[in-house]
């Protein structure tokens, strides 16, 4: 009899860890599942979140590669301004230059060097060339 109420008892207590253990797997608040779906909710955020920055990440970059077209554009305008105006001026002082010199006692046209001349006649004269 001891030994059939020793085997009763752990029959019991078998079960009632089995129960236990049954309980564990299958509660939805605690159990395994419960745990994986917070995990997966917990996955979807993040997946969400770093889908949010990658977009994020990509306006930006078109943001700065349109700012970059824009400036690379104005930087080429200004070097052709450049180029242009360096043309203009320095045509602008040879032209000064070449008025001066003919003016000048140098340029033979005679006359006193304090004297001022009609650059007109001068340059009538071939002395040089306006700009």
């Amino acid at each position: 009899m001891i030994g059939s109420a020793l085997a009763l008892r752990l029959a019991g207590a078998g079960a009632a860890v089995a129960l236990v253990v049954a309980g564990y797997h299958f509660t939805p608040l605690i159990g395994p599942q419960a745990r994986l779906d917070r995990a997966a909710d917990k996955i979807a955020v993040r997946d969400q979140a770093l889908l949010a920055a990658r977009d994020a990440l990509r306006n930006a970059a078109a943001e700065i590669r349109a700012r970059d077209d824009i400036i690379n554009a104005a930087a080429d305008h200004e070097r052709d301004d450049a180029a242009q105006i360096s043309a203009f001026w320095k045509g602008q002082c040879r032209g000064a230059f070449d008025a001066g010199y003919a003016s000048g006692s140098a340029a033979g046209a005679g006359g006193d060097p304090g004297e001022l001349r009609d650059l007109r006649d001068l340059q009538a004269a071939g002395a040089f060339k306006a700009p």
